[in-house]
């Protein structure tokens, strides 16, 4: 796979730790990326059970068919257990494809025609007695190789990251639940800010700090994310005390704060999102910030991570900053029909299949260079 689409895919899964349903894009962009046939996401809780959490192709009952009639008689299942954690395993190396031709197993894929008889794939430890595992499938094309190999060890810190993330916020148990693991939101893009219930500030990420560091409203305290703007301030104060009861008040557990900058322009929009269930003191708050000017990747980044040439980049920084093609076209002197050429090419070079879904990379690839 080529940087362009490894950047683009570990922010994909990376935005999918906050909402559920880019994980479906980001699962079919990686099935594009690997040329596979089928992408699986799952993980195995502290009892050892299989739970999976993504399927590109495996509807409810056939999921529920294998574990019932097929994991047993796995010839794979006992190599992922004895894996290392994120080295990549290429399965046709281990378990020649042949062996899964018998038994259950080789019959339920005959009748569904499931794509796994080549399949390679990482497992990442998620917490004390809980790992998730990552796979690719195929039923043509051979085994992945060496590069397929590399790239899934070069994904799997923002897959475990986003996994993470995406079980504690919705409330999973099995990492332990204490807000205070949620440690790895430091591998996140996206501006985070960790409190627990006291509440104290646990953790700020390197892309808030980075946000912080401009001392243009937002600042870091003990207890929390602070703004310069009194009236933000008391807002973002209320959300840390009272946002870890407020499902158990039957309150939002979402709230939404703007922030303005010292320096004039678009203010940040921060969501804070109640974390954790069960004990007071095992619930926090989870605080985003998105910043409205850095949507704006810069001309450099575009070239350098997408390929993409001068007057295509000049083209895509306008549609980053939410214009239309029309508009876009306009503002740089083209005419429509070549900004249309150009962004048939943008969408071509950054593995998007639709000018939504490119707005989309285009705003990740600006909080990530402006994290930077």
């Amino acid at each position: 796979m080529e940087r362009s689409e490894l950047l683009s895919l570990s922010l994909a899964l990376a935005e999918a730790a906050f909402e559920g349903e880019p994980l479906k894009d980001a699962l079919g962009g990686l099935a594009r990326g690997f040329r596979a046939d089928e992408v699986m996401l799952y993980r195995d809780d502290v009892t050892g059970a299989m739970a999976v959490v993504e399927s590109l192709r495996l509807p409810p009952d056939q999921l529920a068919e294998y574990r019932s009639a097929a994991l047993a008689h796995n010839p794979r299942r006992p190599v992922w257990s004895r894996a290392p954690f994120g080295r990549a395993i290429d399965f046709d190396a281990v378990v020649p494809p042949e062996t899964l031709a018998e038994g259950p197993l080789g019959a339920m894929m005959r009748r569904t025609g499931f794509p796994s008889r080549h399949t390679a794939g990482i497992r990442v430890a998620m917490g004390p007695g809980a790992e998730a595992r990552f796979s690719i499938g195929r039923n043509t094309g051979g085994a992945f190789g060496s590069g397929a190999l590399a790239a899934i060890e070069a994904i799997a810190p923002h897959l475990a990251a986003a996994l993470r993330a995406r079980l504690l916020l919705l409330g999973d148990t099995t990492l332990g639940g204490h807000a205070a693991r949620f440690g790895d939101i430091e591998l996140l893009p996206t501006p985070l800010a960790l409190t627990d219930a006291l509440p104290r500030l646990r953790q700020a990420n390197a892309a808030l700090r980075a946000i912080v560091a401009r001392r243009d409203g937002l600042t870091l305290g003990q207890t929390r994310l602070c703004a310069a703007d009194p009236a933000a301030d008391r807002a973002l104060e209320a959300a840390a005390i009272e946002l870890p009861l407020a499902t158990v008040l039957g309150r939002p557990g979402v709230r939404g704060i703007t922030v303005p900058r010292t320096g004039g322009g678009l203010p940040y929009v921060i969501q804070a999102v109640a974390l954790g269930h069960g004990a007071w003191l095992r619930r926090g708050v989870l605080f985003t910030v998105a910043d409205p000017e850095a949507r704006k990747p810069s001309l450099p980044t575009l070239r350098a991570v997408l390929g993409l040439t001068a007057a295509e980049a000049a083209l895509a920084t306008e549609l980053a900053a939410g214009a239309t093609l029309a508009e876009a076209a306009s503002a740089r002197g083209v005419s429509h029909e070549t900004a249309r050429t150009q962004l048939k090419s943008i969408l071509a070079k950054s593995g998007c299949t639709r000018q939504a879904e490119l707005a989309r990379l285009l705003a990740r690839l600006g909080q990530g260079s402006q994290a930077a």
